[in-house]
């Protein structure tokens, strides 16, 4: 059955009651799907050893060195207290790419790259509430058979991170560079409030009331993080 189709039908069930459901009605039917098949040990390993501790798949190379290692949780955990543990253990394995997830929500991280943890992170994937062709292209790049085995997919990987980090940048940019705007109007600024209040009103407003109404609206707070 296509990718497609398996994420057509996971999307129609309830969410699985626990991590064992969760394993088996949506990791291993997508993962089968990707080209590992678990019922082949030379590709997919479960309750693997990685780091001092245990991954519940290792997706496993023709040499039988793991190229990816999946923990799956249960539905309603919280993953952000799992993060630092399986991206240490998957960082210790050298593996490329290294996911958690409950079933329906995919985190996906590069868990050689710098930053936190938390900072690896290059992808949040949906089942419930992303679009399925985002789904599908998705689980392809970086979790494929061949674009793992080949090295694709972390070449993938690395790209969406940059962009997310790049979107992060840009959020965190934007308003300290318009309230720089707003201490020191440039003249653009005050020719375009000054233009739009005299088409709206038939008034003139001198600079001043201008540069005194800009300084006042500076913006205060942190933006949201930039969504995956």
């Amino acid at each position: 059955m296509a990718l497609r189709n398996v994420i057509e039908r996971i999307r129609g069930l309830p969410e699985p009651p626990n991590e064992e459901a969760a394993k088996f009605q949506v990791i291993l039917p997508v993962l089968h799907t990707l080209g590992w098949d678990s019922r082949d040990p030379s590709k997919v390993a479960p309750e693997h050893s990685v780091g001092g501790g245990r991954v519940d798949f290792a997706l496993l190379g023709p040499s039988g060195k793991p190229v990816a290692v999946i923990e799956a949780k249960a539905p309603g955990t919280k993953l952000e207290d799992h993060v630092k543990q399986v991206v240490g253990y998957a960082f210790h394995t050298g593996v490329d790419i290294c996911v958690l997830t409950t079933g329906f929500l995919w985190w996906l991280y590069l868990p050689r790259e710098r930053g936190l943890p938390a900072e690896r992170r290059f992808a949040e994937l949906k089942i419930k509430e992303d679009s399925l062709d985002r789904l599908t292209a998705a689980f392809k790049a970086f979790l494929a058979y061949d674009e793992l085995l080949s090295g694709r997919a972390e070449q993938s990987a690395r790209k969406a991170l940059e962009t997310l980090r790049n979107a992060q940048r840009l959020d965190q940019e934007f308003p300290r560079v318009w309230n720089e705007m707003l201490r020191e109007p440039p003249q653009e600024l005050i020719d375009l409030v000054g233009g739009r209040v005299l088409r709206s009103t038939g008034l003139r407003a001198d600079e001043d009331r201008i540069v005194r109404f800009l300084r006042h609206r500076q913006v205060h707070g942190s933006p949201s993080p930039a969504p995956n």
